[in-house]
């Protein structure tokens, strides 16, 4: 379904310079050429209503055959949790897997790596397969002008790259913290009536504050350099258009480019633009997402205690509910 999309994208655009071309008295593809202009027409505007059609199906099938795995996972992701967890030792349940962690886990974690097995997984197959028959179409139309847009974009790439080094620390680090944070809080909780005893509300007030304050400037430092991604993407991709108008306008004044071609190229070069957006976060998502799920994998890895997988004594129903004895003694 997702190629099948990337496709009809690229087939849409392609039909546009065609008709162009055939507005304007330019040769189109013998293929098209039919026994009259009405016909002719006739063959082009077919192209594009079929073209529209299988994008609105392609659409369809990946939202309901792909994308919506991203629901279903991330509900299983948390039964496991349970499933593992109520079989630990009860010192790594103090230690390792603590309340607060277990909660990052079972809502943070969770909800970072059931993206991996749906949207995720359509954004990267749209970035390959659109990116690709992009480029190849660019290349049937004209060479030169194509090795000109991928000089500019094999910047990307690197920057990418680099940035999603920073962001994927950036966002561990900030995983931690939200795990002492909900640890934290556990304890604030479960202690409270001490803490009205003793009168230390003030001094769990100022060290919640301080905790939750760390988690927010670690997660605002990981969320501003995810936005990097666009001003970055963007860029190149102005660049990129710049470049290509300039180089595609003298090719058409200088007889070596059609119009239509011109027009198709220019279009290429927008849609080429959303697998350059999408890689950052895809990128981003992937990154994230396998780290979430490296942590899940501690739970669902860890030991557990194997007495607790027996059968324990079945529950017989009594009328006693409830019996005292000698209670003046």
């Amino acid at each position: 379904s997702v190629i099948l999309c990337n496709f009809m994208q690229v087939v849409g655009t392609r039909n546009m310079g065609w008709v162009v071309d055939f507005f304007t008295g330019s040769s189109i593809p013998l293929f098209l050429v039919q026994a009259d202009k009405e016909n002719t027409f006739i063959v082009l505007f077919f192209i594009m209503l079929m073209s529209r059609i299988f994008l609105t199906l392609g659409r369809f099938g990946w939202r309901i055959f792909i994308a919506r795995q991203t629901h279903i996972s991330g509900p299983l992701l948390k039964t496991k949790i349970w499933e593992h967890v109520r079989y630990f030792k009860k010192q790594d349940l103090m230690k390792d897997f603590t309340k607060g962690n277990l909660m990052n886990l079972a809502n943070s974690d969770t909800g970072a790596a059931k993206y991996l097995y749906g949207f995720t997984l359509v954004g990267a197959a749209d970035t390959i397969f659109l990116g690709a028959l992009t480029l190849v179409t660019m290349f049937f139309i004209n060479v030169e002008l194509t090795l000109i847009s991928v000089s500019v974009l094999s910047v990307l790439p690197f920057l990418i790259k680099k940035i999603s080094s920073i962001e994927i620390k950036l966002y561990e680090q900030s995983q931690e913290s939200l795990s002492v944070f909900n640890d934290l809080s556990s304890q604030v909780v479960n202690t409270i009536r001490l803490q009205r005893i003793t009168q230390t509300e003030n001094y769990w007030e100022t060290k919640l504050n301080e905790s939750a304050d760390n988690y927010r400037v670690k997660n605002l430092k990981a969320i501003f350099t995810s936005i990097k991604y666009i001003p970055i993407t963007g860029s190149i991709s102005i660049i990129c258009y710049l470049a290509l108008f300039s180089a595609g306008t003298y090719f058409v004044i200088n007889d070596q480019l059609s119009v239509g071609d011109f027009v198709t190229m220019q279009g290429l070069i927008f849609m080429l633009q959303d697998p350059l957006m999408e890689m950052g976060w895809v990128i981003s998502d992937w990154r994230r997402g396998t780290t979430s799920l490296k942590r899940l994998d501690n739970v669902y890895s860890n030991s557990q205690e194997r007495f607790l997988f027996n059968n324990g004594e079945s529950v017989t129903s009594t009328e006693v509910v409830l019996e005292s004895k000698n209670l003046g003694k």
